[in-house]
């Protein structure tokens, strides 16, 4: 699994390359954790367009980068990198 991340703004994209299964979810999810302490983004953006494999590991890496985002009440983050935000109903 090939990992790299992009702060830009309030916003913050990895982008994930290769295969992402229990042997390198451990690892991307310290580093999405060191990164959302260190930028602390209003906005993250996991693009998963170059994961030619994902197990339920990285299902679980996606829900705990989120549940460590830094947000304030009632924000909603744009999530995901095919754009789309969580709908009104999901929102804190």
């Amino acid at each position: 699994m090939e990992v790299s991340a992009k702060h830009e703004g309030q916003t913050l994209t990895f982008f994930l390359v290769g295969e992402l299964d229990h042997h390198g979810a451990k690892g991307l999810l310290e580093n999405l954790e060191r990164e959302i302490e260190r930028t602390l983004p209003l906005s993250l953006v996991l693009d998963f367009s170059g994961v030619t494999f994902m197990d339920s590991s990285g299902i679980a890496v996606a829900l705990r980068g989120w549940q460590r985002q830094a947000l304030p009440p009632n924000w909603a983050p744009h999530w995901m990198s095919w754009g789309t935000s969580r709908p009104p109903s999901a929102r804190r």
